[in-house]
C-alpha cells in the first residue's frame, strides 16, 4: 500500500532579479517544468493535502508526517528549483556564448583570408615598384652618361672656350648632382629591401677610401682632414653598401664648406660601452645646421623651411645606420654656435670577436649607447 506525502500548503515565491531581456522566458520555462511535476502520475502534490483538509476540516498533526522531514522536502524541493533555474540560465549563457565563438571565428577566418591577399597584393606591387625603378634608373644612367660624354667631347675640341664658359660649368654641376640623386635613389631602393645578409667586416679602410673621394670630389676646395682610427680596425656587422653611408657624411662635411678660406673634416673613432660598440665622431668647419632642422635633418619627408640642407644623402645614412642596428644624431661641432660646423655623432654595435669574416649573421643590440 502507498503512502501518500504531503505537506502544509504554503506560497513559495521565487524572486528573480535580473535586467536580462530573456527573464521572462527563462521563468516560463521553470513554470512549465513545475506543471510536469504536478502532472506526473508518479509525484504526490500537495492538493492531496487540500482534500484532506477538506473532508477533514481540520490540519494534519505530526503524527501524519514529522516535521523534520516536511523541512527536508521542502529544502529539496527549493533546492530542485534553484538547480533548475541555474541549469537553464547557464544552457542559455553558453549558447549565447557559444553564437558570440562562432561569429568571431568566422570573422578571424574572412579576416585572415583579407590579409592574406592584401599581402599577395603588396608583394605584387613591391616587385612592380622595384621593376620600374630599376628600369627608370638605367635609363637615366644611360642619358647621364650621354650629357658627360657630350661635355667631355665639346671640352676636348675647343678647351679655352669650355673653360671660360660659366654656363657650361653649371651645366655640369648638375649633371653631377643628377647623377648623385639617382645614386642615391638606387641606394636607398637597396637598402630598404627586405633581404639582409650581414657579415663581420673592418671598416677602417672603408671610412678612409670614401673620406678620401668625397674631398677629392671638391677639388676646388682646401679641405684638411684629420683621422683617428684604432689600430686595430673598426668591426662591425654590415654589409658593402655601408660604404654608402660614409661617402654620403663625407660629402655633406665637404659640400657645405664653400665659400670659407679653408676647410676641415675630422674623424675620430672609439670603442665605448665596454668596447660593445663604437662612437664615430665626423665634425666639419661648415654652416652648420640650425637647431630647427636637426631634428628633422635625416628625415626627407619632414617639411623644412631651409631646403638648401636637405637631400637623399643623409636620409640614407638614417636608413644605413638603422639597417646595422647602430644611431645617429646631429650636434654642434661648437656648442651653443651651430655656424662653426656640424658635429655627426654615429654609434655602431661592434660585432663579436668569434664570428668569421666571412660568416654571416645579423646584429641586433638591445641595449644601445646614450648618444
Amino acid at each position: 500500500m502507498k503512502t501518500p506525502i504531503v505537506f502544509d500548503p504554503m506560497d513559495v515565491t521565487i524572486a528573480v532579479s535580473s535586467e536580462r531581456s530573456d527573464m521572462t522566458d527563462i521563468l516560463s520555462e521553470i513554470g512549465k517544468e513545475i506543471d510536469a511535476l504536478r502532472k506526473d502520475p508518479d509525484s504526490v502534490y500537495y492538493s492531496i493535502l487540500d482534500s484532506y483538509i477538506k473532508n477533514s476540516n481540520e490540519r494534519p498533526s505530526e503524527s501524519f508526517i514529522p516535521s523534520w522531514l516536511l523541512r527536508t522536502i521542502l529544502i529539496l524541493l527549493a533546492a530542485v528549483i534553484f538547480l533548475s533555474a541555474t541549469a537553464l540560465i547557464l544552457r542559455h549563457r553558453v549558447r549565447v556564448k557559444t553564437r558570440e565563438l562562432e561569429e568571431a571565428n568566422r570573422s578571424l577566418i574572412m579576416d585572415n583570408e583579407r590579409r592574406k591577399e592584401i599581402e599577395r597584393k603588396l608583394v605584387k606591387e613591391r616587385n612592380r615598384s622595384h621593376f620600374y625603378l630599376d628600369l627608370l634608373i638605367h635609363d637615366i644612367g644611360n642619358i647621364h652618361q650621354g650629357m658627360v660624354n657630350y661635355i667631355q667631347l665639346e671640352e676636348m675640341m675647343s678647351p679655352k672656350e669650355v673653360s671660360d664658359s660659366r654656363a657650361l660649368r653649371e651645366i655640369r654641376s648638375l649633371v653631377q648632382r643628377s647623377i648623385s640623386l639617382v645614386r642615391n635613389i638606387h641606394k636607398f631602393s637597396e637598402a630598404t629591401r627586405e633581404e639582409l645578409s650581414l657579415r663581420r667586416m673592418d671598416i677602417a679602410p672603408i671610412i678612409r677610401d670614401n673620406l678620401m673621394a668625397a674631398v677629392l670630389g671638391a677639388s676646388d676646395r682646401n679641405i684638411q682632414i684629420d683621422v683617428k682610427i684604432p689600430k686595430e680596425g673598426v668591426h662591425v656587422m654590415c654589409e658593402p653598401l655601408i660604404g654608402e653611408l660614409f661617402l654620403n657624411l663625407f660629402q655633406n662635411a665637404v659640400k657645405f664648406q664653400e665659400g670659407k678660406p679653408f676647410g676641415k673634416v675630422s674623424v675620430r673613432v672609439t670603442r665605448v660601452k665596454d668596447g660593445r660598440w663604437y662612437r664615430m665622431e665626423i665634425s666639419d668647419r661648415g654652416k652648420g645646421i640650425p637647431d630647427s632642422m636637426k631634428s628633422t635633418i635625416f628625415d626627407r619627408l619632414e617639411r623644412s623651411t631651409e631646403r638648401k640642407h636637405r637631400g637623399m644623402g643623409l636620409t640614407l645614412v638614417k636608413v644605413l645606420t638603422e639597417r646595422y642596428g647602430g644611431s645617429i644624431d646631429v650636434k654642434d661641432r661648437v656648442p651653443g654656435d651651430h655656424t662653426k660646423g656640424s658635429l655627426f655623432i654615429l654609434h655602431l654595435p661592434a660585432a663579436p670577436d668569434e664570428v668569421d669574416e666571412g660568416e654571416g649573421g645579423a646584429a641586433s643590440p638591445k641595449d644601445g649607447p646614450s648618444v
